[in-house]
């Protein structure tokens, strides 16, 4: 269930009260990356971040991270180096989990 990414889940979550669907430039023809974000009691979760290879390495990840207002938290696959030092760049650091998910390192941003 916690690795069904597809259009299914998708729809579901923009369907919740709470959540945001954030696109790097509307002013675009194309989209480059987009942040999917719910909003909790204990502050936002980040469910999703994405960016298109072409658009890697450009800026497009941070700008949509530093929209993400503290507190928040997020769950990055341990083979997911790139993410993990992306959120680590932008001051994001590793957390003791609510619940324990295998292959999962988990994410916080303080106030």
């Amino acid at each position: 269930e916690d690795d069904a990414f597809g259009a299914g889940w998708l729809v579901t979550k923009l369907a919740t009260a709470g959540t945001v669907l954030l696109v790097d430039d509307a002013a675009l023809s194309i989209i480059r990356g987009f942040l999917l974000t719910e909003q909790h009691q204990l502050g936002t979760i980040v469910r999703l971040i994405a960016v298109a290879p072409s658009a890697r390495k450009q800026g497009v990840g941070q700008s949509l991270l530093k929209t993400v207002v503290a507190p928040a938290h997020t769950w990055i696959r341990y083979e997911n180096e790139a993410s993990q030092a992306l959120f680590k760049s932008m001051g994001w650091v590793e957390t003791d989990p609510p619940r324990k998910r295998r292959d999962w390192i988990y994410l916080s941003l303080k106030c």
